[in-house]
C-alpha cells in the first residue's frame, strides 16, 4: 500500500464524504504547477464525462473528496458530485447566493432535504429561459453572465475571423488557415462547422442553451453521482510530503465538524483522535507547517476566506476547542476492531451501537460559545491580581488537563459513560468491566461552563453508586467505601489499579439494575 493510500484509509470507514479543496492539495505539494496541471487535467477528463448527463461548458469546482466503497471499505480520492451541486447553486443563484459583486460577496444556503433543493434549482431554471437583456442576467444570474461575456468575446473574435476568412481567394485562406492554427490554435474547420451557431448567438440562446443543459443535468443528478464514484483519481501521481498531506486532511476533518449539524459531528472525530493518539508528539509540533483556506479562483471566482497557516500544534487547539464545546463527542478507541468483514452499512451500524453503550446524559454547550468563552466565563474573579502571563498559564492548564482527561478515560475502554446531576452535575461517570465507577468532573457546572480545574476524583462499587452519588461530596470523603483521588502526581496510575483490579460479581447484575430503574439512562 502506498504512503497516501494508507494516509487516506486510516480510522474508521465513515459513509459521509470529506471534501478536500483541490487549491489546498496544489499550493502544499512540492511542485504547484506540476500538480495544478496533474489535477487540471484528471479534471478535464471528468468534465468531458458529464456531457453525456447534460453538462455544457458552467463553472465547476475544483473540489476532492474522499468516500469509503460501500463493500471493500476503501477510502479513495474522487471529484466531488458535492462540489459539482454546489457550483450549480453558484451558478443558478439559488436564493441569491450571489450577492452583489459574486466573486467578493456570497452567503450560505440550507436546505431541509435534498429535493428541496433541486426544486430550487428547477425554478430557477425557468427564471434563466425568461431572461430577455444583458442587465436581467446580470442581476440575477451573476456567474452565468460572467460566463456569457467570456463567450460573447470569443463568438466575435470567431465571427472576425469567419468573415476575413471568407473574403479571401484559396491560397490566402489556406496562408490564414496554417497561421492560426500554428500561432494561435484556432483551427478554421471548427469554425465552419459550427459557423451557424456562431452567427446565430445572442443573450437569449445562450440562456436557452445554458437552461436546457441544467434541465438534463438535474434530471441525471443520480446517474452524475454514480459517474463521479466510479472515476477515483491515483493520489500516487501528486508529489506532496506525507506529512503536509496528512495535516491536510485533518484539518479537512476539523472543517466539516464545524460545519454540520452536531448530530453528524461524532463520525469526523476519528481521524483526528488518531492523528494524535498516535502521534502525541505533534500536539506541541510546529512542524510541518500547510497552509489552508484557499479560495478557489481557478475554477470560480470565490474569495471565500484568508490564507491560514497551521502547525500540527495549530490543529491541537482546535481539536482541543472543539471536544470541549463539544461535550457529546466521543473518544472512543477502535485501532483494535477488525472491520474488514463488514460493508459500510454494517460499520455504521456496528459504531452506532459502540457509541450508544458509551452515551451520557449530556447538556450541550449553546452554538456560538467558543473554548475561550467557555474557560473565562466566570474567570475573572478568581484572576483578580494575577498578570495576563498568569492567566495566560492558569488558561492553559484547564485546557491541557481536561484533554488529559478525555484521552486517558478514552483509552481504559469503559462499557458506560454517564453525565452526574444535582451534587455531581459537571461529572462524568465512567463504568467499567470489573465494576468500578470513577466520577471526575470536566465541568465546574453547567451553569457556568468553566473546565474543571483539578477537583477530586471518586471511586466507588456500582453497587454502591446510585446510593452513593446521592450523598453531598463532603460526605463521600469520609465514606470507607469511596476512593478518592486527586489529579496529581501519579493519579492515574492510581485509577488504573483501581479499574484493573478485582472484578464485582455484581457487575452486569447491578448495571443492568441501574439501567432498569432508569438511575442510569442510556441515550438511543
Amino acid at each position: 500500500m502506498s504512503n497516501i493510500k494508507e494516509l487516506i484509509n486510516k480510522g474508521v470507514p465513515i459513509a459521509t464524504p470529506v471534501p478536500i479543496l483541490s487549491s489546498e492539495l496544489i499550493r502544499n505539494s512540492n511542485n504547484e504547477e506540476e500538480t495544478r496541471n496533474t489535477i487540471r487535467k484528471k479534471f478535464d477528463s471528468y468534465l468531458i464525462g458529464l456531457f453525456e448527463y447534460g453538462y455544457d461548458d458552467f463553472d465547476v469546482m475544483m473540489t476532492l473528496t474522499i468516500q469509503s466503497d460501500y463493500d471493500t471499505l476503501e477510502k479513495k480520492l474522487y471529484f466531488s458530485d458535492y462540489g459539482f451541486f454546489s457550483s450549480l447553486l453558484f451558478n443558478l443563484n439559488v436564493d441569491n447566493i450571489c450577492r452583489g459583486k459574486y466573486d467578493k460577496i456570497y452567503q450560505r444556503v440550507d436546505f431541509d432535504s435534498y429535493e428541496e433543493a433541486i426544486e430550487k434549482m428547477q425554478g430557477q431554471v425557468i427564471k434563466l429561459k425568461s431572461i430577455r437583456n444583458e442587465r436581467q442576467l446580470q442581476k440575477k444570474f451573476p456567474i452565468l453572465y460572467e460566463k456569457y461575456l467570456s463567450v460573447k468575446e470569443q463568438i466575435n473574435t470567431s465571427r472576425t475571423i469567419l468573415r476575413k476568412y471568407l473574403s479571401y481567394g484559396t491560397s490566402e485562406r489556406k496562408k490564414m488557415a496554417m497561421l492560426l492554427l500554428t500561432e494561435y490554435g484556432i483551427s478554421i474547420h471548427d469554425l465552419l462547422e459550427h459557423k451557424e451557431k456562431i452567427e446565430h448567438f445572442n443573450l437569449e440562446t445562450f440562456c436557452n442553451e445554458k437552461a436546457t443543459s441544467f434541465e438534463k443535468v438535474l434530471s441525471n443528478f443520480d446517474k452524475i453521482i454514480d459517474y463521479s464514484q466510479s472515476m477515483s483519481i491515483n493520489m500516487d501521481e501528486i508529489d506532496i510530503d506525507k506529512d503536509k498531506l496528512e495535516l491536510l486532511m485533518v484539518n479537512s476533518f476539523l472543517r466539516m465538524i464545524k460545519t454540520v449539524i452536531p448530530e453528524e459531528r461524532q463520525r469526523y472525530i476519528y481521524y483526528i483522535q488518531n492523528y494524535f493518539d498516535t502521534n502525541p508528539e505533534k500536539k506541541t509540533s510546529s512542524t510541518p507547517e500547510i497552509v489552508t483556506n484557499i479560495g478557489n479562483k481557478t475554477i470560480l471566482n470565490l474569495d471565500q476566506s484568508n490564507e491560514r497557516r497551521i502547525t500540527p500544534s495549530d490543529t491541537y487547539r482546535e481539536y482541543q476547542e472543539v471536544l470541549i464545546n463539544n461535550p457529546n463527542i466521543e473518544l472512543v478507541c477502535v485501532n483494535s476492531i477488525n472491520f474488514d468483514d463488514m460493508n459500510l452499512e454494517e460499520v455504521e451500524e456496528f459504531v452506532a451501537e459502540y457509541l450508544k453503550n458509551f452515551s451520557a446524559n449530556w447538556e450541550l454547550i449553546p452554538e456560538g460559545q467558543n473554548e475561550e468563552e467557555i474557560i473565562m466565563d466566570g474567570l475573572a474573579q478568581e484572576t483578580k491580581g494575577l498578570s495576563d502571563e498568569e492567566k495566560k498559564r492558569l488558561l492553559q492548564r484547564r485546557i491541557d488537563l481536561f484533554m488529559e482527561k478525555k484521552n486517558f478515560y478514552a483509552s481504559q475502554d469503559p462499557f458506560y459513560r454517564i453525565m452526574g446531576k444535582d451534587t455531581f452535575k459537571g461529572y462524568v461517570g465512567f463504568i467499567y468491566p470489573n465494576g468500578k465507577v470513577v466520577l471526575d468532573k470536566f465541568y465546574k457546572g453547567v451553569n457556568s461552563k468553566q473546565v474543571s480545574d483539578g477537583d477530586a476524583i471518586y471511586i466507588m462499587d456500582i453497587e454502591d453508586f446510585y446510593r452513593l452519588s446521592h450523598f453531598e461530596k463532603r460526605v463521600l470523603m469520609k465514606d470507607s467505601r469511596v476512593k478518592r483521588i486527586v489529579h496529581q502526581g501519579n493519579w492515574k496510575e492510581r485509577v488504573l489499579q483501581e479499574i484493573n483490579g478485582e472484578s464485582s460479581r455484581k457487575t452486569g447484575e447491578a448495571t443492568d439494575e441501574l439501567i432498569k430503574k432508569h438511575h442510569v439512562r442510556v441515550k438511543k
